[in-house]
């Protein structure tokens, strides 16, 4: 009986030693995570601004547009020189219908804000400018295209009826086009 163990230990020895170990590779992932996001906190997220910043006016009052300002506690806008722009508003008249055109305008002094450009149609188009307040004159000048011809519009602006310069002004210009379009004499 001795013998059978020490024969099954024997097996058990050149089985264990029979065995070889295998290498395998060590593989390595690495896995790069996307940096978070960077999320900057405002005061006012509309705005994207803080309290006391620097900003641009946007309102409906066309006076008040385009002035600089500064973001009060309730999210505003509040501007700066309120009395800084005098305000011109321009009619553009037109009596006959056809495409929109497209009036450009310019200025001497040149206005701090307004379209340059306006497309106008049958009707009334109101469009107001605004020029320093300190502005007592100021010549506009408008320009459309029609049948492949530049036509122009120019008139000097004065509020005769109070002291404040061209604040307060209004003008009235006839804009029409009457060409040859396409074999078609009517209006363009």
């Amino acid at each position: 009986m001795i013998q059978f163990v020490r024969l099954i230990l024997l097996l058990l020895v050149i089985c264990l030693s029979a065995c070889v170990k295998e290498n395998f590779e060590d593989v390595q992932i690495e896995v790069e995570l996307p940096e978070p996001p960077i999320v900057y906190v405002v005061d006012c997220e509309a705005l994207g601004l803080n309290v006391g910043d620097a900003c641009t006016v946007e309102s409906g009052d066309p006076a008040l547009n385009g002035l600089l300002g500064i973001v009060d506690a309730d999210c505003d806008c509040q501007p700066t020189a309120v009395n800084a722009v005098a305000t011109v508003t321009v009619a553009f008249w037109r009596q006959f219908g056809g495409p929109a055109l497209t009036v450009s305008t310019v200025s001497d002094p040149p206005f701090l804000s307004g379209p340059e450009e306006v497309d106008v149609m049958a009707g009334v188009t109101e469009v107001q400018f605004t020029f320093p307040s300190d502005v007592q004159l100021c010549s506009l000048q408008h320009s459309w295209l029609c049948a492949g011809n530049v036509l122009e519009w120019s008139h000097q602006v004065t509020n005769e009826a109070t002291t404040e310069g061209v604040n307060g002004a209004f003008a009235v210009t006839s804009v029409e086009c009457f060409g040859i379009v396409d074999g078609n004499p009517n209006v363009e």
